[in-house]
């Protein structure tokens, strides 16, 4: 993770678990961190947005005060999640598709608002 001094990185589900580790590795770099989250994050070197990165409107706003608060965009990471914990053979369908559905559309839907705007 080296060179990223200075660099703004947007970690989306960046509030706890894996991402929140990840953030703090990222901060300890020297990078500005921003968090798209539903929680909010108790890390005292990142700053949280509380939204949800499903929400169209609610992402491109986001972009566009993280941009304005701490500067353009460098880098985006992917993070966020959807879990239905089950045993393979008994995920039904449905959830099988809102699975790799939501986690398809989280991961684009930032990308697109960033480079839209």
């Amino acid at each position: 993770m080296r060179g990223l001094r200075d660099k703004v990185v947007i970690v989306t589900g960046g509030a706890r678990g894996i991402g929140a580790a990840l953030c703090d590795r990222l901060a300890e770099e020297g990078a500005r961190v921003a968090i798209f989250d539903l929680l909010l994050s108790d890390s005292a070197v990142t700053r949280t947005w509380q939204v949800d990165i499903t929400d169209h409107r609610a992402v491109a706003d986001a972009v566009a005060d993280v941009e304005s608060a701490i500067g353009p965009i460098d880098v985006l990471i992917n993070n966020a999640g959807l879990n239905r914990p089950a045993a393979f053979i008994s995920t039904q369908p449905a959830d099988w598709r809102l699975m790799i559905g939501e986690q398809l559309y989280r991961a684009a839907q930032p990308c697109i608002m960033r480079w839209r705007l």
